[in-house]
């Protein structure tokens, strides 16, 4: 570092700009620069961020190229637990007194707020100009599925064995509000531009595409009067909105020449309102305010809540309609979506139990956050032959953006177009995480499945799944001697214990039946293959070496 002042070189009209600092003052931002790096990794912890790297480098337990588990590393530690504070506190302030959203959330007009990529879906490539590969030139792409396809195909089985499917996409918040994020009215909804052929290309194959958007734009126009049909702070519905779409389906349903309604006998499903307790959507959540109650106050939602009629169940496996569907179909009835009861329980308010008030019978129901695309399909392929086969109908229920995201934008919301095989029936002696009863075994971590960032994902919950091996049966039914178990990996953010696991490693587990959760099946949940899970473990007890 020197004081002489670096000549202007001939020609240059303007000397390039230039900071001159002394060698001692040059040293001492050199160290306050440095000390600004090490401190917080080390507060931190340290010996963790260095085993993360470790692990990230050496690739133990994942199949994964290490460049994609170096961005996966890199982004555990942009998002380590010193930078919330600063990083909320900015975003209060660019939300607050600037109007600015982030990389997840755009701020509308009158408090609307928009989900990204919901954006990205209406304006970027879709499913039938696919994005080319010279725009990420990430290989991890290369293997990404379109939806057409795997669409047509489940199609295809599930004909095969006398099912129909019906495919509904929820439209995007920006399809049916444009104007509250352009300011300009529009003639009617915003969509894709591939929207009208990519639907033409599925009733081709034999779907029956129930396009909701008209009817929901229609409904906009009761607005002053009777609400909204989607809420302003978040990707859903309102209940207003909701109970047009389950009346729409209950009607189509009901035209089938299949469907017996139940006799008057039978028992009415009871409707009652109620409040929800007061919250922010999704999309408050997303933009990571310090203090989201000085943004905008907590509120409430009026809710039809739904009661069985005396003797039935719900959901109804032996029903021949079945639901599939994300978290368009379990909002207002998973609390964990926010809007829910006091108390934190199921709400029954959702798309499902507002289809059984209105047929009168259950439908047979399963819906997962964040896995519409793929994960319900593969449960009921599951399912074995004989249940697939006594179904009529599957009303697959999904969010539009996750059909018209381009593979770049799809990858990185963890949104993937699987095919999936129908299994046939179990043996007549099923798994013991199936029959019931609680075991006690010690096994060792074999997999573990890949696990999104509880910072970045789109919901504050999150299970995933792991392979194991017996080491020693200690109590209760046997399982396999190689199982699969889901295990909490976040709950509202916070990475649980279970989220650790290290492969190699040996546990003592409590199993339970996976099947005798079902408070847990619509938590959003990473996999590890076509095979549903047999048990849950709550926790696991590291065995000495």
């Amino acid at each position: 570092m020197s004081d002489t002042p670096v000549p202007i070189p001939p020609g240059e009209e303007f000397p390039p700009e230039q900071i001159l600092v002394g060698r001692r003052a040059g040293w001492i931002l050199t160290g306050f620069f440095v000390l600004l790096l090490a401190v917080p990794p080390l507060l931190d912890g340290v010996p963790e961020r260095v085993r993360e790297l470790w692990t990230a480098l050496v690739g133990k337990g994942s199949s994964k190229p290490i460049a994609e588990r170096l961005r996966v590393y890199d982004s555990g530690v942009a998002s380590a637990a010193f930078t919330d504070a600063p990083r909320a506190l900015t975003q209060q302030v660019l939300t607050q007194v600037l109007g600015k959203g982030n990389d997840r959330v755009i701020p509308g007009r009158d408090g609307w707020l928009f989900y990204r990529p919901e954006l990205q879906a209406l304006t970027g490539y879709g499913p039938v100009l696919p994005e080319p590969h010279s725009v990420s030139r990430d290989p991890a792409l290369l293997d990404w599925q379109a939806p057409l396809e795997p669409i047509r195909e489940f199609a295809s089985q599930l004909k095969e064995r006398g099912v129909a499917l019906w495919l509904v996409p929820v439209p995007m918040k920006p399809t049916i509000y444009p104007e509250m994020i352009t300011g300009s009215p529009a003639a009617g909804p915003v969509r894709h531009r591939d929207a009208a052929v990519f639907f033409q290309q599925l009733s081709g194959a034999g779907v029956k595409v129930l396009d909701l958007a008209p009817m929901l734009w229609a409904a906009k126009a009761q607005d002053a009067a009777e609400g909204p049909v989607y809420l302003k702070d978040d990707t859903h519905w309102t209940t207003r909105g909701l109970l047009k779409v389950s009346a729409m389906l209950a009607e189509a349903v009901r035209a089938q020449p299949w469907w017996v309604a139940p006799a008057a006998a039978d028992g009415a499903w009871t409707i009652s309102r109620v409040s929800s307790a007061p919250g922010h959507g999704d999309l408050v959540e997303k933009l990571g305010l310090r203090h989201p109650d000085a943004w905008a106050l907590p509120r409430t939602e009026a809710l039809q809540l739904v009661t069985p009629a005396a003797g039935r169940v719900y959901p109804d496996p032996a029903s021949p309609l079945v639901v599939l569907g994300d978290s368009f179909v379990n909002m207002f009835d998973d609390p964990g979506l926010g809007f829910g009861r006091e108390g934190g329980a199921r709400t029954q308010a959702g798309l499902g139990w507002q289809l059984a008030a209105a047929l009168g019978a259950a439908p047979d129901v399963h819906a997962v956050n964040g896995e519409g695309a793929s994960g319900v399909r593969r449960w009921l392929a599951q399912r074995g032959e004989s249940a697939v086969r006594a179904k009529k109908l599957v009303i697959w229920v999904i969010a539009e953006r996750d059909l018209f995201l381009s593979r770049s934008v799809a990858k990185a919301n963890r949104i993937n177009w699987d095919h999936v095989t129908f299994a046939a029936d179990p043996p007549a002696a099923a798994g013991a995480g199936e029959g019931g009863g609680i075991s006690v075994v010690e096994a060792e971590v074999v997999e573990l499945a890949e696990q999104a960032d509880p910072k970045r994902a789109n919901y504050e919950n999150a299970l995933y799944t792991v392979a194991w091996k017996v080491r020693k049966h200690l109590s209760g039914p046997a399982p396999a001697e190689s199982f699969e178990v889901v295990h909490w990996h976040f709950k509202k953010r916070e990475l649980q214990p279970t989220s650790r696991l290290e492969v190699g490693r040996v546990y003592r587990l409590k199993l339970e039946p996976w099947a005798s959760h079902p408070e847990l099946q619509p938590v959003n949940r990473a996999e590890l293959g076509e095979a549903v899970p047999l048990w849950w473990a709550e926790a696991a007890e590291a065995l000495v070496p």
